[in-house]
């Protein structure tokens, strides 16, 4: 079999995963766009993010089955499953001690079930997993939801929405993000924007995207839609225009994605007029889905994006890392770590020789050339002649700003035994 045609045997899963819904895009590599799974007839691609345990034995459903066996009270209903696992261990359901992991791994199996006829006889190359938002404790849970899932872990990625926009848009007509792009998501209970910006004179190409939450903005409860719709509607409508008019002042915005249920009505028609006058305007409610797909290929194959675009969300680092150690009898920055790496994957382990003294330098490189030092001092490193003291250095990020060092004396072959001190300290980065 030639190359063309084992990449035909190859597919690609986005999985967006919230505590609502779960969304899963796949993407047939000789593909030119990803598509959507239809989870059930009505709301087309989400799935409910939750389980009910029948009554009595050890039978789950899921999703839309499960809030249906729920409403025929067949079985006890557990949602919100994220938070539930991040929030806590273990939980009790019909007098049974459960842990709330093994919950949520459960309904992503069982999500990914969905998928079997589709993709039968394809390997998957790559899963994306796509959160709204990633802290120390989702990640953590990801790296555990990873060694349970039916793939190899390295074949399973995490990411955030914001990146996942950034995939989508990217892979979009170019004429689409001429300039800047915004995105109005109102899925949830509130309106949320991401605003997609291009620094064309770097290279590579940075691009940020700011999120912005706007509590105070929700859809109207339906005992006042019950009261006077119309009128309950128009004033929503002009409230969202009077935002719109204060968040486009003075940008030059190329489209607009309005996504989520909340925009599936028709309420927004004065401010769907108003963007629509110099702007080109979509909707649509697979975005993070099928940007996690685009993610998914570009990563496995290193292609055009990687090379041109550096994507640089909340979560990823924003400086280059290195430390000076000798190299060939001369002082050079060793790399440790890159820019644009998400800090929840940003770890490595170097060994190196220590010029002299009791010191790290760690060297902090921005994209612009800018550079500034942070120190770790070893106390109580063994005194040695200059260059015979070997070092472990090990790094882990904490989170988007504390990176974590654990260094190891290492000594010098037969001449300088370890010592065996170990060292933990921890810089902000």
């Amino acid at each position: 079999m030639d190359t063309k045609q084992a990449e035909k045997k190859k597919v690609v899963i986005g999985y967006d995963l919230t505590d609502e819904y779960a969304q899963i895009s796949y993407f047939f590599l000789e593909q030119d766009e990803p598509d959507t799974l239809k989870a059930y007839q009505g709301e087309k691609y989400n799935i409910p993010v939750c389980l009910c345990k029948k009554h009595g034995i050890n039978q789950w459903y899921y999703g839309q089955q499960a809030v249906k066996s729920e409403q025929e009270g067949k079985g006890t209903l557990i949602s919100g499953l994220l938070s539930l696992a991040v929030s806590c261990d273990e939980i009790t359901v019909d007098d049974q001690v459960i842990a709330t992991k093994d919950l949520l791994v459960l309904f992503v199996k069982k999500c990914l079930g969905m998928l079997g006829l589709l993709i039968e006889g394809f390997e998957v190359e790559c899963l994306m997993i796509t959160l709204d938002e990633l802290t120390e404790k989702s990640a953590a849970l990801m790296e555990q939801l990873k060694g349970e899932l039916p793939y190899d872990e390295d074949r399973i990625l995490i990411q955030t929405h914001e990146e996942s926009l950034f995939y989508y848009l990217v892979n979009q007509k170019k004429e689409l993000w001429n300039h800047d792009v915004v995105v109005f998501d109102f899925a949830s209970d509130y309106l949320k924007s991401y605003y997609f910006t291009l620094n064309r004179k770097t290279m590579p190409q940075v691009a940020l995207i700011e999120k912005k939450v706007y509590s105070d903005f929700a859809m109207p409860f339906e005992e006042r839609l019950m009261i006077d719709r119309k009128r309950t509607f128009a004033s929503l409508d002009q409230k969202f225009l009077a935002l719109l008019e204060d968040f486009t002042d003075g940008k030059l915005i190329s489209s607009v994605y309005l996504i989520g249920k909340g925009f599936e009505g028709e309420w927004y028609q004065e401010s769907l007029a108003f963007l629509c006058r110099t702007r080109r305007v979509f909707g649509g409610n697979n975005l993070y889905s099928k940007g996690a797909c685009y993610a998914a290929k570009e990563k496995r194959d290193s292609g055009q994006i990687t090379g041109e675009y550096l994507f640089l969300g909340d979560d990823k680092l924003k400086f280059n890392i290195g430390v000076l150690s000798l190299e060939d009898g001369n002082e050079v920055c060793c790399s440790l770590l890159d820019a644009g790496i998400s800090w929840y994957e940003a770890r490595c382990e170097k060994h190196f020789l220590l010029d002299e003294g009791d010191t790290l330098e760690f060297v902090m490189t921005s994209l612009y050339g800018e550079k500034s030092i942070r120190q770790l001092k070893l106390e109580g490193l063994a005194k040695r002649p200059p260059r015979t003291t070997r070092l472990c250095l090990q790094l882990e990020m904490q989170n988007e700003h504390e990176l974590h060092v654990h260094v190891k004396d290492e000594g010098f072959g037969n001449f300088f035994l370890s010592s065996d001190k170990e060292w933990d300290g921890r810089i902000e980065v």
